[in-house]
């Protein structure tokens, strides 16, 4: 695209600076960029999950409409700029699988002690119902469950599971995937090197990101559906839906984790007047009320937990909306849109064709070694 003014040099995890280091080493100019996914950034802010996945929260759709139109961008860069990082959204895995287990899921009981890998906020609802959970990167997950040191982990969807080869070391495939259900990839570059860059390959590098993005996203929808099928046709994989008891418990805890940002005292995630928490839970409540998009998600909405919290002295206070994905009557659902519908015609979507030219690194996004890879530019 720039004529070979422009190249990166990538760097796979582990070989400039460990996995979870890519950030700082981005941060403070020892690289120039990471490919990563941001709630691994939490113990810098927890409002970087909002930029990644919240369970029971955006789709993959929805978080695109978010942070294209929806005012997320500007959140994002603000957040990210106090790390000295130029944020970009670059791919979305989808609904993700709910993760792989060597021990049945029953019921809500069988969650308790169950040794699992899930980061994010997805790790703190699991361990509110009973759960002991691990943040290991991608690399460390098959040795992990080969050797018993963890009961069960979750990672991606199909495609990248199926590449992993972790059917090998676990029985059993649950689904849904309601820590993720649609989980943003993310590109950082260096704010100072961003700056120091012309408007023209500012303009440039946008637009790779944003192409980049559409056709991840499109790309994983189609392997993960091809995926699937080659774990259950050829390997056998014991697919399984976790219990209505797991789900709905798993619902009321997402809605005690994410209320529990709203009503935190951190200012990055939360300040007065415009939050990250508000911002994201109003557009996921607009977006469902109003049906303007499709919900791709592996079950259709149920009733949502609502709650009110109180925050610390300075910390923003908002009513906590969770869905739980459950199945409902879809005849009754039916009825509900055309009622909606009959009050206000949905705005028509506009279609946007984007091309993106070279490949490089579907391969390595394939086996999951995107995770925290680094670049440097050169111009």
């Amino acid at each position: 695209m720039s004529g070979g003014r422009l190249t990166v040099k990538v760097f796979a995890a582990g070989e400039l600076v460990p996995p979870f280091e890519s950030f700082d080493a981005v941060s403070g100019g020892a690289a120039e960029m990471y490919h990563a996914i941001e709630h691994y950034w939490q113990d810098r802010s927890r409002a970087f999950n909002f930029f990644a996945a919240v369970p029971f929260g955006l789709t993959a759709s929805e978080m695109a409409a978010w942070i294209y139109e929806g005012g997320g961008q500007a959140l994002w860069d603000e957040l990210a700029a106090g790390f000295n990082v130029k944020p970009f959204q670059v791919g979305n895995t989808g609904v993700q699988m709910g993760g792989w287990f060597n021990r049945q899921i029953n019921g809500l009981a069988d969650f308790k002690g169950l040794k699992m890998r899930m980061p994010g906020l997805g790790g703190e609802v699991v361990q509110r119902i009973g759960a002991v959970t691990v943040s290991l990167p991608g690399a460390k997950i098959f040795p992990s469950l080969h050797s018993g040191a963890i009961d069960a982990s979750e990672w991606g969807g199909p495609w990248n599971d199926l590449e992993l080869g972790l059917y090998k070391v676990a029985k059993y495939y649950y689904y849904p995937g309601f820590h993720e259900p649609g989980t943003a990839l993310s590109a950082g570059v260096n704010l100072k090197l961003w700056r120091s860059l012309g408007a023209d390959d500012q303009a440039l590098i946008a637009h790779a990101m944003a192409a980049e993005n559409a056709r991840a996203t499109a790309e994983y929808n189609a392997r993960n559906a091809a995926a699937l099928e080659t774990l259950r046709r050829k390997h056998k994989v014991d697919l399984r839906r976790f219990p209505d008891d797991v789900l709905r418990a798993a619902g009321a805890a997402a809605g005690e984790v994410v209320g529990g940002i709203g009503a935190s005292s951190d200012p990055l995630a939360c300040r007065p007047g415009h939050t990250r928490f508000e911002a994201h839970r109003g557009y996921l409540e607009t977006i469902r009320r109003e049906g303007s998009l499709p919900l791709h998600g592996p079950l259709p909405p149920g009733r949502g937990v609502a709650q009110r919290r109180q925050g610390a002295a300075g910390a923003c206070v908002g009513r906590n909306s969770m869905q739980i994905m459950l199945p409902i009557n879809p005849a009754k659902q039916a009825d509900a849109r055309n009622r909606r519908n009959r009050r206000e015609a949905p705005r028509q979507p506009k279609a946007i064709r984007l091309r993106c030219r070279g490949r490089s690194g579907c391969n390595s996004r394939a086996a999951g070694r995107y995770e925290h890879s680094i670049g440097r530019f050169n111009s």
